[in-house]
Parts: C-alpha cells; structure tokens; sequence
C-alpha cells in the first residue's frame, strides 16, 4: 500500500508541478508515509491519486525530459505538449483544463475521521486556527484585548465556529473584502494620465461592492447587476450604480480629441476588465493577434468588444469639452464658448448629469476586426458574441439577433450560468481561495490559460465551485466551508527542527493553534515541496496597505469607524506631496479632522499619486485588474513605519491610551500594550526586556532636560516603545 499511495502522489506532484522528484526520491517516498505526512495520515488512497492523475490536463501532464531537473524544462515540456490547443480555433478546446464542465467531486474517505473537519480536509489535512487570523482575514481589523481574553477561556468545541459567525455579520467584513474585490476592478477615485482626472462619484461604486457583500448578496447576481444592471433591472438604482464598473477605468483627456480614439480605448478596457477579473483569462493578448496560447482569435475579441458597443461610459465634463472643441477645431487650450456646451454632435455623456454609470447609445457603435489591433487599419466589421472556445458544443456564440440594449444582459446570464460556462465559479474560489491563503489553488488567479499555473488540487477546486454554486453562491458560505476546515487552521510555523523537544511559543493560546507537523515530516515535506503548494503548513501572510493603516489606528483607539460616503483626503506633509503636481488643487485636505482617521478603504484613491504610507506597502496595481498584490519587503518599509507623520501620532496616541489604561504602572503598561499589538499576552522574557528599555529610556529622558511633569518621561519611554513594537515583524504579519 505505501508503494502505491507514493506512486500515485508522485503521479500528482509532478503532474502540478508542485516538486521536481526522481523516481529514487519516490521511493524514499513510500518508505516514509511522514514525507507529506498529513496527506497520507488522511487515507488519501492510490486510487484516489491514479484517478487524479488519469484526469490531467494535457498541459499539466508533460513528462520530464531526460536528466531535467528544474522548472524550466517542464515549463518547456508543457508548452510543446499545449502547443496544438494553444492555436486559436484548432484542436480540441477541452484540452484546456479550466473550460471543461465542473466535475461532481466527491471528498476521498479518510482513514479516521477524528482528525477531519469537513469535506476541504479530505483534500488537505491541517489543524486548529489563530483568534488574530480570523480577525484581520474577515474584519481586517484587530481583536480586542476582552475578546482575546474571552476567547482564550472559552473551551467550548462551537466556540471557533460562533466567532466566525459574529465576524460575518460585522459591518467590517464588506470593508475588509470589499478592498479585496476592488484590487480586482482597478478601483480608482481619478482617471489617471497626466490630468488625473477626478470621477466625482466613484465612491458610490465602492459603497455599492461594500453594502452586496455585507448582505451576502448571491456572487451570480452581484456579476450580473455590475455587467448589466442597468439592462436587467433598469428600476434598481443600486444595480444602476453597479455598472460604473465600467466608468471607473482610467482615461486618456487627450483622445476625446480624436476620432473614435476615446470609444476604442473604453471597449478595450471593458473587454479586458471583463475578461481577466470574470474569466480569469488573458483576453487582452488576442486585441492585436490570435492569443498565441489560448483558444481565443482575434475575433473573439472584438465580438466581446461589440457586446459593449451598444453601450457607453459617462466621463467627466473635461472630457466632452475636448470632444466638442476637436470637433470645432478649437485649440484646446482655449475655453469652449458658452454656445456651443451643449452641442448636440457630441453624443458624449456626463458624471455631472447621469452620474458615473453605463448608457445606451442611440446607435451602436461599429466595431471592425483591427490589424495589429491598431484603429487606423480596420479589417472586416465584427458582430457581439461570446468566446467560442467556452461555447462549443453547448450554444452558438453569435449574439447579433440579441437588441443592442440587450447584449450586456445576455453577456450577464451566459456568465453566470455553470452549465454553459464553469470557468467563472472556478475563477472565483480560486480568488477567495488565495485570499484566505495567500496564495490560489490556481497561483495565476487571472490567467487559467495554458500559461497559468495549473491548479494544484484540481479536484478541490471543482468542489469548492460546485458547493459555492449549490449554496446559491453565497460568499459568507464559502468563507465559512474554508475557515472550518482544518487547512486554514494549521500553524502557519513549522517546528524547529534544531529543537527536538518542540517546545511551543509560551504565548500560544492553548487549544486555539493548530499543531506543526512532526519533525521527521515536517524535514520531508520542506524538502519536498519548498514553496507550500501543498499547504502542508498555513502561509504566513504580511497585511495589506489598509490593514496597516488601520491597525495603527486601533492600536491608537483613534480610529473612526464612520461607513460610505466620498473619498476622505488626510493632510501630508510638504515631502510627502512634492511628486505631485498641483498639489493643492489635487490633494485637498478633508475638513473634518476626524475624516482623517477613517479606514483605508475610504481613503482617496489617485491614479498617478499613490497615498505615500499605502506606496510603501505594495498597493495594487490602478490601471488593470490586480490579481494578487505584490509582497515586497524593501528599506522603505522600515524607514515609513519609523518616520512617517501618521506612526509618530498613532504611537503617541497609543502611548497616552496605554497610560489612560493603566495608571503609570509599567508592568499593566506592557501586558495590555501587546495584548493591543500582538493581540496576545506578552511572556515573562518579553515583560524583562521591555521593563529594562523603559527604565533606561527614562532615565536618559529626564537627563536631557526639564520635563513639565514627573511622569512626561514615562510617557516619551512609552512613545518610543510604541514605535518599536508598530515595526516588529509580528505586528505586521499574520501566522
């Protein structure tokens, strides 16, 4: 049995490029059943795995070439084994493993079941969770000290459960994954380019995405009301407002000056956006070709642009003004004349007067097939329709029988419909997925292509579809189906294998952590699958830009909680704003200074001037779909958490709440500051070195000068330890 279940995982390993194994090595395997200690431990059998592997793609089956022995070889093998699928319009398109039906999985039978949480576990087995992780995974937010505390006592088996619950009702949650689905979008409050132009009411669009998700409204209509809301439900402002999905992409102020440039350039982010943050596919490479890899012709890609031809975009008024002096051939540094501001040959809307939205044109717009995707050499004109690699066999992917005011809403259904279409649920529990984990079972969350990583549980992903799609696509489920599975609540930190005693951290909470493999399986499985594709332990993740943000804040008690409404501007000091030109007419300061204080999805998002604190930190990209943020760990990281105007307040509100707290006494000081921070209690080395820091920085203080009162040197020791424990690496980062 040992033989074949290590047959059969290194079928699978290889086949997804999880490690590059020799047969020697799988040997190894079978003798040591500890080598993925928790996928053997679970009963995974070999039929399982051989099933597995007789279900791979083509892509994902290439063998290694002789003597290969790293990923580029295998890379080389995939791209000549997907080379006849990749042409478009050739071949058999089910070859690709991401469009053929959502198979009906059924979870492998463990061998005991005590160690298995739900279906999620068959496929991967883990442990038990961290009270922080939840908290900053759904909410974003940090744990209060009460709760920390509660949490800790309570032994109760539903405790874990009820927590994620309370954390699922939270208004918080929209916010925090709101953020998440906006990356996705290419979010943005200006147009971007060298004017930058504001969108006066793009903030509606995110209070819109943050509202749905706090109802849980079903992910199929929440699709559906952002393609076409304004088409299917015409009388639903909310799904009138949605559409600005497409009004929020950037703009270009100088191509309203020239022919047809501005529509162009608006179909080809609509048929782009669509296509990655919905399809997860890299559409955009087949604009000036057939997708090289891809079943997609060029075709294709000009028929999704003729579905948005019927459609337009609203822009700002600047915009129409330079339509309407190209038209008179007016400079366009000269004012436009009062009489000709409502000419009727620009058939451009406005923001001002139909707010940030998708219209209907009167007539629809002509879209041709361009050579080298160039405007100036139109080919043959091209009819709406759907991805004929995705509708083969199963409906005709013309849609020109469908009225021009009508094309987006059949887009809309022909999406959301599994049977037809099984790419967009795979999509979107791959994102989930890979938000929860930091990394997709599909690492390439926008590119299911050829391409892209292939999935490295392709089982699981089709489960996790087909549950998501029978639970009525209701998000909250999947969050819970995810966090109740002993795979999110693994340790995220493997023993130390120097140690052989394993002794835990002393400030684990008991009963609360998952347990790290052994030692003899954690060595295997490190050597065996070095960048956890296995999820043989839970990634450590840093958090985001915004969660920073607003950690500091609740650190400080100062945070505003304030929901929706327009973008809130904070002050920046003279540095912070010396790369931005015309500050003072771009960056204009919120009144309200409490405005300043609310959470980072709130904050003014500029295109071409990114909010300094959140530039250091990876944001995401503003001019496409952002699949995965960067995690880059650069100097400026440091030197912000260190200098920046908003740490130093944040730390001394930190340090007044602290004293405010706890008296002046040094040791409650300490215990309720990490328990803030860290969000959990500090340990009797930590309290030692802490005490010491304190009492030597107070001492120093009150020898530099006069203090206005005994206890300012404590309070400035204090400060100054705040500082340090916003930079330790644990209060940045999620285990």
């Amino acid at each position: 049995m040992a033989r074949d279940i290590a047959k059969g995982l290194l079928v699978a390993v290889m086949n997804r490029q999880d490690c590059l194994l020799h047969n020697e090595m799988a040997r190894d395997i079978g003798k040591s059943l500890f080598v993925v200690g928790w996928l053997v431990a679970m009963g995974w059998n070999a039929p399982a795995l051989d099933a597995a592997g007789e279900a791979a793609p083509a892509s994902a089956s290439a063998k290694l070439e002789p003597g290969a022995t790293n990923q580029l070889s295998v890379r080389r093998s995939q791209t000549a084994a997907t080379e006849e699928t990749a042409k478009p319009g050739t071949g058999d398109t089910n070859q690709l493993w991401s469009i053929r039906p959502l198979g009906a999985m059924v979870p492998p039978a463990p061998k005991s079941g005590a160690r298995v949480k739900g279906p999620i576990d068959a496929f991967l087995l883990a442990k038990l969770a961290l009270l922080r992780r939840a908290y900053f995974d759904l909410i974003g937010l940090p744990p209060s000290p009460e709760e920390i505390q509660r949490f800790g006592r309570d032994k109760r088996p539903e405790a874990y459960e009820e927590l994620i619950e309370r954390l699922l009702a939270s208004p918080r949650y929209g916010e925090r994954w709101g953020r998440h689905w906006l990356d996705v979008v290419r979010y943005a409050d200006t147009g971007g380019s060298e004017t930058d132009l504001p969108y006066e009411n793009s903030w509606k669009y995110r209070d819109y995405v943050i509202r749905s998700l706090n109802a849980d409204k079903p992910f199929d209509r929440f699709i559906q009301e952002q393609i076409a809301g304004d088409e299917l439900w015409p009388e639903d402002a909310e799904a009138v407002t949605a559409t600005a999905l497409y009004a929020i992409g950037p703009v270009l102020e100088e191509s309203a000056m020239v022919s047809d440039q501005l529509e162009y350039e608006w179909l080809t982010d609509a048929a782009d956006t669509t296509g990655a943050a919905f399809l997860g596919l890299t559409v955009g490479c087949a604009r000036c070709h057939n997708h090289k890899y891809d079943p997609i012709p060029q075709k294709d890609y000009f028929a999704l642009q003729a579905v948005f031809a019927g459609s337009d975009r609203v822009y700002p008024e600047v915009i129409r003004e330079r339509r309407i002096k190209a038209l008179h051939g007016l400079l366009a540094e000269k004012p436009l004349p009062e009489e000709l501001k409502n000419d009727p040959n620009c058939k451009l809307k406005t923001e001002k007067d139909d707010g940030l939205r998708l219209v209907h044109r009167d007539t629809p717009m002509e879209v041709r097939l361009l050579r080298r995707g160039e405007l100036s050499k139109p080919g043959d004109v091209v009819g709406p329709g759907l991805l004929t690699a995705l509708t083969t066999g199963k409906r005709g992917a013309d849609l020109c029988g469908v009225p021009a005011t009508q094309r987006r809403a059949a887009l809309a259904r022909w999406l959301t419909q599994p049977e037809e279409n099984p790419l967009v649920a795979r999509v979107l529990v791959n994102r989930v997925w890979a938000w929860h984990f930091g990394q997709g079972i599909v690492r390439t969350p926008n590119d299911f292509g050829t391409q892209g990583d292939p999935p490295t549980h392709p089982e699981l992903l089709d489960w996790l579809a087909r549950d998501f799609i029978e639970h009525g696509w209701s998000l909250k489920h999947l969050h819970r189906v995810i966090m109740s599975s002993s795979a999110y609540q693994q340790a995220s930190v493997a023993p130390d294998l120097s140690n052989s005693a394993l002794k835990p951290k002393a400030h684990n909470l008991k009963a609360k952590i998952g347990q790290s493999l052994p030692a003899l399986a954690a060595t295997k499985a490190s050597q065996a699958d070095p960048e956890n594709r296995l999820l043989w332990h839970f990634p450590r993740q840093r958090l985001e830009a915004e969660a920073i943000w607003d950690n500091l804040h609740a650190c400080g008690g100062t945070l505003n909680l304030e929901m929706f409404g327009p973008p809130v501007v904070p002050p920046l000091t003279d540095e912070e704003l010396a790369g931005l030109f015309n500050a003072k007419g771009k960056w204009m300061v919120s009144k309200e200074p409490s405005e300043h204080r609310r959470r980072g999805v709130y904050l003014l998002v500029r295109r071409t001037f990114l909010f300094p604190m959140f530039d250091a930190f990876d944001p995401p990209e503003l001019m496409t779909s952002c699949p995965r943020r960067l995690e880059t760990i650069v100097p400026a990281q440091a030197l912000t958490l260190l200098n920046s105007k908003v740490v130093v307040d944040q730390s001394r509100a930190f340090a007044d709440r602290l004293l405010t707290e706890c008296d002046n006494e040094p040791k409650k000081l300490l215990a309720r500051a990490w328990l803030l921070a860290f969000n959990r209690p500090i340990t009797k080395a930590e309290t030692a070195q802490a005490l010491a820091f304190l009492g030597q920085r107070q001492a120093a203080l009150s020898r530099v000068a006069e203090r206005p009162s005994a206890s300012a040197p404590l309070e400035e020791a204090l400060r100054e330890l705040c500082v340090a424990l916003f930079n330790a690496n644990e209060f940045t980062y999620i285990d």
